[in-house]
């Protein structure tokens, strides 16, 4: 396990991390300027649930929709019948309402729980694949980049029944095309490739 925490300024510093008993840790650091922080507690090099986590040292100023702050894969990209999470952070928002809708294909069903430290996580299923919007508004008004376009495809077990064909693994050239062929046997859901 690693933690480490990334200061307004850019600074990245480990955390300690203690041990406690039976699976349970505690993360301790000490910030040395005020401001948005974010701790990020990775395990096997893969970052837990629900981290980076963000706090603020300091006092909090200018409250709006403008402060609140989303984060996670849920917010990007999901699976169809599986659950799909990200997390909302308010404490720099001040006082408000939060309001979550996600709009799409079918009825996505939406769970909500409240961290009490500024923070909360969503978690959501969507019955069918295909694009949704997820809209977080606080106080009547979207936060930054809401609402956040995610599209929700068919379980990565679909993604094993892909194949592909024609490609080479060297011999490429800077600034010339390289083709492959990408066969679905048979799987359902959008195909999306990036490089």
């Amino acid at each position: 396990m690693s933690a480490y925490v990334t200061s307004p300024s850019g600074h990245l510093e480990n955390c300690e991390i203690v041990d406690l008993d039976d699976c349970n840790y505690s993360i301790k650091f000490i910030p040395k300027e005020m401001g948005v922080h974010t701790v990020s507690v990775k395990h096997k090099d893969m970052h837990i649930p629900g981290s980076p986590f963000e706090f603020t040292v300091g006092p909090i100023q200018g409250g709006g929709a403008h402060k609140v702050r989303a984060t996670g894969n849920g917010l990007i990209r999901g699976e169809v019948n599986m659950t799909n999470e990200f997390n909302i952070y308010t404490r720099e928002a001040g006082a408000g309402g939060l309001a979550i809708a996600i709009e799409g294909p079918a009825k996505a069903e939406i769970d909500f729980f409240d961290r009490k430290d500024g923070s909360c996580g969503v978690s959501f299923v969507c019955p069918e694949p295909g694009e949704y919007q997820v809209s977080i508004k606080f106080n009547d008004e979207h936060i930054p980049d809401s609402p956040f376009n995610v599209v929700i495809g068919s379980p990565f077990g679909d993604a094993k029944k892909l194949t592909i064909q024609s490609l080479q693994n060297k011999g490429h050239e800077v600034n010339r095309p390289c083709m492959f062929t990408v066969n679905v046997n048979g799987a359902r859901g959008r195909l999306d490739a990036r490089v």
